[in-house]
Order: C-alpha cells, then structure tokens, then sequence
C-alpha cells in the first residue's frame, strides 16, 4: 500500500486539510514538518491511561518477589526510550468529583466512575505508531493482571 505525506508548515497554526477523506482524526496521522528546510519526522504522543481493574488486589497476593518484578517492571517502563512518566496518582476512592449544575458547583466523595473503572495511572509515550505503543502497553503489569491500558493519540479536537 502506497502512503501519501503531506508536507505542512510548523509549527501547526491554523492548518486546514480539505478534499481529502480521511478514516481517522488527521492529526493522529503521523506529520512530516519542515524547519529552514530540514525536514523531520515528528513521532506520535500517546496518553497511556492504565485502569487497574482487580490488578491491585491480585498484586497484593502475589509472594514478596513477584511484587518487586511488578515493581521493577513499572520502572523499566518508566525509563523507556520515549516515556514520559505521569505523577504518581493516589487511589480512586480518595477522589473528588466535581460538576457544575446551573451556577451552583457540586462535589462527591470517590471517582467519576466505579472504583474498577477508575484511572489508576498514565503515562505519555512518543512512539513511531501505533504498533509500538501497544507492544509498551503490553508491559504495564496491570494489563496482565486484571486491569487494561488504554491508549489514545494526543490530538486537539476543539
């Protein structure tokens, strides 16, 4: 399959694709910039967004020594080519939520969403595509314990 590139100005201020029908958000296609005539190929930014479903609590009866390759394993990630850790996060049930209803602000106690649905973490990783983001999400140790990574393209969509 034939991959067309279209060259864009950058930085990317007020850029319009028309005529071209694209199956996905253009700005999750990967772009090639031109700087004083050098041409560079930007990577794509992902936001990782690890749910920890029941990866804590089966975490916590893994044996001493399972638990530290957990551990490790998160720090290798973290010091993976590319990675860009996000802060630490605490746990979901020690969340605010809030809304605006009208003009009146409204809080409640714990997540958004149910504690096994709940964001337990996240990164952003610069990878060529999209294949390669998913071969490092499958290293979070989450992800083989019963929670999942979600992976989503930084992208301006307003």
């Amino acid at each position: 399959m034939d991959t067309a590139v279209t060259r864009l100005p950058c930085p990317l201020e007020e850029v319009s694709i028309s005529g071209v029908d694209l199956s996905i958000s253009w700005l999750a296609v990967r772009l090639i910039c031109a700087y004083a005539g050098n041409e560079e190929e930007q990577a794509m930014k992902y936001i990782m967004l690890i749910y920890q479903g029941t990866a804590l609590e089966r975490q916590a009866a893994l044996p001493e020594e399972e638990q530290k390759k957990v551990y490790a394993d998160y720090q290798g990630i973290n010091q993976t080519p590319g990675v860009t850790p996000g802060l630490p996060m605490g746990l979901a049930q020690n969340a605010t939520t809030v809304r605006v209803e009208g003009s009146k602000t409204l809080t409640t106690d714990g997540p958004f969403v149910g504690m096994k649905e709940a964001v337990g973490g996240w990164f952003i990783l610069e990878a060529d595509d999209l294949d390669a983001a998913i071969e490092v999400a499958a290293r979070v140790p989450a992800a083989r314990y019963g929670g999942a990574v979600e992976i989503r393209p930084s992208e301006v969509y307003w």
